[in-house]
């Protein structure tokens, strides 16, 4: 075989190959509005209704505190920042889940006021779901009641399976295997620098709780989301929510106690 028929037909197969190379993941259709909403929105801000729906504004004024319509007790720390497309991980972000961990509070505060009970704040987690599950414009935590189940699966009697480092075990929730890893405490650059290999161009996105560890400090739990199989901490791990009337949502959109 000679060196030129040789190097033809390596050339032909490597543009054969790269014909062969999947094409890059479209971006997920989501929903605008929610974006355009926040970037203007503070506590002053009130509606035609007389309603105030941004509870609190974060001092760096990155992100915005509201109720969310679906639930008695779910909230959402919005990020302000338009570059903060849902499951953008890959560059810093503001404080977001350092807020969303501080919103507990509301949580617990409403279900008190409203319902009267006394949920504890190590029941109440966040979660925010990848860019396949999600449906909205810009970065959001919700804030809310853990399911029952969860709770039970890593309570301080569930079977764990330790390992070398801070990855502690795997649990499946709702169908979705999550990694729990064991942290000090809520430290956002800490836990966007484990997702920071996740970029939007890429198939894979992550689905994140963060919960209290009853052993003390918290458990973060990622998931591994795509296309096919989008991914939602918000249903795997929180209480579902239905949407709630106009009139209840407005009684409860207030943040008792939630340092703003």
């Amino acid at each position: 075989m000679s060196l030129q028929f040789l190097l033809g037909w390596l050339g032909l197969a490597g543009l054969a190959l790269a014909g062969c190379t999947a094409a890059p993941v479209p971006e997920p259709v989501l929903k605008p509005g929610l974006g355009a909403f926040v970037d203007t929105c503070t506590p002053a801000t009130t509606g035609l209704d007389g309603s105030k729906p941004c509870l609190a504004l974060g001092a760096d004024q990155r992100w915005v505190l509201l109720k969310d319509a679906r639930g008695p007790s779910q909230f959402l720390v919005v990020a302000r920042d338009p570059v903060l497309r849902l499951g953008h991980y890959d560059q810093p972000e503001p404080a977001l889940f350092s807020a969303a961990w501080a919103a507990r509070l509301c949580v617990r505060d409403i279900l008190k006021e409203f319902d009267h009970r006394d949920v504890p704040l190590d029941h109440i987690g966040i979660a925010i779901n990848s860019r396949f599950g999600g449906s909205q414009d810009r970065q959001h935590i919700h804030v809310d009641v853990i399911r029952d189940d969860v709770l039970q699966s890593l309570g301080p009697n569930a079977k764990t399976i330790v390992v070398d480092g801070p990855h502690a075990w795997d649990v499946t929730l709702d169908k979705t295997l999550y990694a729990v890893t064991r942290h000090a405490a809520v430290d956002d650059q800490e836990i966007f620098s484990g997702l920071a290999d996740q970029r939007r161009e890429g198939s894979i996105g992550r689905t994140v709780a963060v919960l209290s560890d009853p052993n003390g400090g918290i458990l973060v739990l990622t998931g591994v989301a795509g296309p096919e199989s989008p991914g939602s901490a918000e249903h795997d791990v929180l209480i579902p929510s239905e949407t709630l009337d106009k009139a209840e949502h407005d009684l409860r959109n207030h943040c008792p106690g939630f340092p703003g």
